[in-house]
């Protein structure tokens, strides 16, 4: 009597269990949530799709087709990927899937991509090679494991950091350096590893135990390390996003840098929807106002067309862009001359001076005839160069003297005169 007594309390206990768990999962569907009404921008971000692109070549696609359809209306400026695109590092079909989806955005919107651990590197580098000429510098040449794009929307200036799964010593010192080099942008760090579940920094762990963190995967650094040594280090980076823990919505947290700046981390990777209940095809929307300082994030299924969870709301706290000229080259045109910043506006613009010669930007004066004069002194027309005897002056070629034709005409006259005259007196000499 006992042990039935004992089985039923089980079957019991594990029956709410189960009816609890579903209820959770269930309740978190959301048919409609409110849109954000003043956004200016957003970016999108396509967690861990390891599971659809493995089970269902249809799920994978309804993600592309969805932001294809709604990049335009949600005024998209990058969809960004939190790595395990495939689940086994190098199946030719998952990662031919993936290219024919994912490739469907180039040229439409800016793609960023990043390597997770069931991703094989050089399947990773050789399908997305294309995007490779998308970036604005990289690591090593010709790879996007550890790559950066520039951007601007809104009133911001960002860049997008992607950084391979737990980089190595030598790429964090290149990501600071890149940090450096750019004070006036938001820098948004992606890279798969970096949050565990309850916003706690993922540990480098123990090599040789499964789970315990990223070593296993023999990795350099875990998300403590890249916190320590890159996050914690610039005041300029605003945003971390990762991927690989399975986490049903989208978890955020705040960790303070060493300047006393906040950064918002996002853990995006809906494979556990997809791999316990049913595929989801989910996007992470990030919403943000104008002035980049405030983000609404909605995470939204593709497949089940519902949204899990409520939106939440986030402070960012963004850096100002300052303009400035990378090197001393200028663009000009006949009126001025200017610099190119990073980011590709214009910059220091002015008209020419020619009070001294040569204008600073190598411009030369023109006259009026459309002659130039150089700081040397040097004048060149179309038809001749000749060396001036004072830097603005132009030497207009000698008038040449008229040909003496009546000199010639008198002369020739005399010298008929003289010979009439002498053959006359010839005649009157024999006579």
């Amino acid at each position: 009597m006992r042990k039935m007594i004992g089985a039923v309390l089980c079957i019991a206990i594990l029956f709410c269990v189960c009816t609890a768990s579903v209820s959770a999962y269930g309740e978190h569907w959301l048919d409609t949530v409110e849109a954000p009404s003043d956004y200016a921008y957003s970016f999108a971000v396509v967690g861990d799709t390891q599971v659809v692109c493995e089970r269902s070549p249809e799920g994978f696609t309804a993600i592309y087709d969805w932001l294809l359809q709604n990049h335009k209306q949600k005024k998209m400026q990058m969809v960004i990927g939190m790595g395990d695109i495939t689940e086994n590092k190098t199946d030719m079909k998952e990662w031919n899937l993936a290219y024919e989806q994912i490739m469907r955005l180039h040229g439409k919107v800016p793609l960023s991509l990043i390597r997770g651990n069931h991703d094989d590197t050089a399947m990773f580098n050789n399908t997305f090679y294309e995007l490779y000429e998308d970036t604005d510098g990289s690591y090593e040449a010709a790879t996007l494991n550890n790559s950066y794009q520039l951007l601007k929307a809104g009133d911001q200036h960002y860049l997008i950091l992607a950084l391979d799964y737990g980089p190595s010593d030598a790429v964090l010192r290149w990501a600071g350096d890149v940090c450096k080099q750019h004070p006036g942008y938001n820098v948004i760090v992606t890279t798969h590893g970096y949050l565990d579940r309850g916003g706690k920094l993922l540990p480098l762990g123990d090599k040789n135990v499964y789970g315990s963190g990223m070593a296993y995967h023999g990795c350099e650094n875990g998300g403590e390390e890249i916190w320590e040594k890159l996050v914690s280090q610039h005041k300029n980076i605003v945003m971390v996003l990762c991927g690989h823990v399975g986490e049903n919505g989208v978890e955020h947290s705040v960790r303070i840098g060493k300047h006393g700046n906040p950064v918002l981390e996002l853990l995006i990777n809906p494979q556990s929807i997809d791999d316990q209940h049913a595929l989801t095809g989910m996007v992470a929307m990030l919403y943000f106002t104008q002035d980049g300082k405030t983000v609404t994030v909605q995470n939204y299924s593709t497949i089940q067309k519902k949204f899990y969870g409520q939106p939440f709301t986030a402070a960012v706290q963004t850096v100002a862009h300052t303009h400035a000229a990378v090197d001393t080259a200028f663009q000009h045109d006949a009126a001025a001359h200017w610099q190119l910043c990073p980011c590709g506006e214009t910059v220091n613009k002015s008209a020419h001076d020619f009070s001294k010669g040569a204008c600073v930007c190598g411009e030369q004066a023109k006259t009026s005839a459309g002659t130039s004069v150089t700081q040397s002194g040097t004048v060149t027309t179309t038809a001749q160069a000749v060396t001036a005897t004072q830097s603005t002056d132009v030497i207009a070629p000698a008038e040449e003297a008229p040909f003496p034709i009546l000199p010639i005409v008198l002369i020739a006259v005399g010298v008929l005169i003289v010979a009439g005259m002498a053959i006359v007196i010839v005649k009157l000499a024999r006579k």
